[in-house]
């Protein structure tokens, strides 16, 4: 029996950003391949800035730029296993060559270098770079749509952009749509988010919360690559999983289907007694309105609390009485 691979991975690359998929309106701003010693190191050069970020805190690595004109990096060199055009999707034979030898039946493909955020502080580039990955996805898949499949990729700042994105996206083939746990300080249900669950809700595309370095106060805590892809790259998940069980998203967007991607399930015991004991958890009545229903620990608080306000009532009466 094949397997279904449900979080495989391509190296954006210098096709990814070309003419038949870039936005015109920002062509000076095109991501670029650089290699700054000579040697094969590469970088993405992207609005005055560098990716990957290899040294001091918040790291981002993930093994693109893999090439440059063509000719592999110096980490590519190495990876034997890993052919370029393959890594890169350059084009579908050759990731379905290397699904066959792996025995995977269907992949579903998520980017590498855009589980990075921010990448760029231009209003509207962060968006052109997710518009332009998505067109590019999305024509090299259709050469075997049967096998190769892909998520949406969008900016989280640019809420109406990601909306209108994610409606196009649909229509090019897409079978869900990657977001963040953590983007920023801003949690899935914040209101920014609000366009995306309703367009997923309308189009009938699950939501996939990926790993990704996307809070640099997160990233900020940790001076390694080592560590930072250990912790607060999937640190985020688990912080997703609490907000859509604790704050009813799901009861606002029932039809809405949700994975949780790249993070084992190890965790879901100990984060459902989380939520149970310390979260609003909400039920149901046989009216159907919601009523809150309090964890263990949350019952608890509010008892106690409503004891320490009766004693300093009884404290204040004894007081004024005196």
């Amino acid at each position: 029996m094949k397997a279904w691979d449900a979080d495989g991975h391509v190296y954006e690359w210098e096709g990814t950003f070309a003419d038949p998929y870039w936005d015109p309106r920002f062509r000076e701003l095109r991501p670029q391949v650089v290699d700054l010693d000579g040697r094969g190191a590469l970088s993405w050069y992207i609005d005055d800035r560098l990716f990957p970020v290899r040294t001091g805190p918040n790291q981002k690595l993930g093994g693109t730029p893999a090439s440059k004109d063509g000719a592999p990096s110096a980490g590519q060199r190495s990876k034997a296993r890993d052919p370029l055009d393959s890594a890169e999707l350059r084009n579908a034979a050759a990731r379905l060559a290397q699904l066959d030898d792996e025995n995977i039946e269907v992949q579903v493909n998520f980017p590498t270098m855009l589980l990075s955020w921010p990448l760029v502080h231009t209003p509207g580039l962060g968006s052109a770079i997710a518009h332009s990955y998505n067109s590019w996805i999305a024509d090299v898949s259709s050469r075997a749509p049967d096998r190769l499949k892909w998520v949406t990729c969008i900016d989280p700042s640019e809420p109406q952009q990601a909306e209108a994105e994610i409606y196009r996206t649909k229509e090019l083939g897409s079978v869900g749509v990657m977001v963040f746990g953590l983007a920023g300080n801003k949690h899935l249900n914040d209101a920014i988010y609000e366009p995306v669950w309703r367009a997923c809700a309308e189009t009938g595309l699950p939501i996939a919360v990926h790993p990704s370095f996307s809070c640099p106060a997160l990233g900020d805590l940790y001076e390694t690559w080592l560590e930072h892809i250990s912790l607060a790259f999937s640190i985020p998940v688990l912080l997703a999983f609490h907000r859509i069980m604790s704050t009813g998203l799901l009861d606002r967007y029932p039809t809405v289907k949700v994975g949780l991607m790249e993070t084992g399930c190890q965790w879901v015991p100990f984060m459902v007694e989380r939520v149970e004991e310390n979260s609003g958890a909400a039920t149901r009545t046989t009216s159907g309105t919601r009523s809150g229903r309090p964890g263990y620990a949350a019952q608890l608080l509010r008892a106690q609390s409503a004891d320490q306000t009766e004693a300093a009532r009884r404290q204040h009466g004894a007081v004024l009485r005196h």
